[in-house]
């Protein structure tokens, strides 16, 4: 589970939050940042996030990549 801490940025297809983790160990508190896309009724817009979030799939387990 997330807990948003605060908005950092914002866009006209998703926003930006600082968050940290609510579970158990030191690492998984630490800073992150969650992106929560504004889909809608947009198809459009809705491919564009799916895209990404696909994208975003490929690079699991990348070294440089939390």
């Amino acid at each position: 589970m997330l807990q948003t801490i605060k908005r950092i940025g914002d866009g006209l297809q998703a926003n930006i939050y600082s968050a940290r983790s609510t579970s158990a160990t030191d690492f998984e508190k630490a800073s992150t940042c969650v992106k929560v896309f504004n889909i809608g009724e947009s198809n459009e817009a809705y491919e564009s996030a799916k895209k990404e979030y696909e994208v975003g799939n490929l690079l699991k387990g990348h070294e440089n990549i939390i």
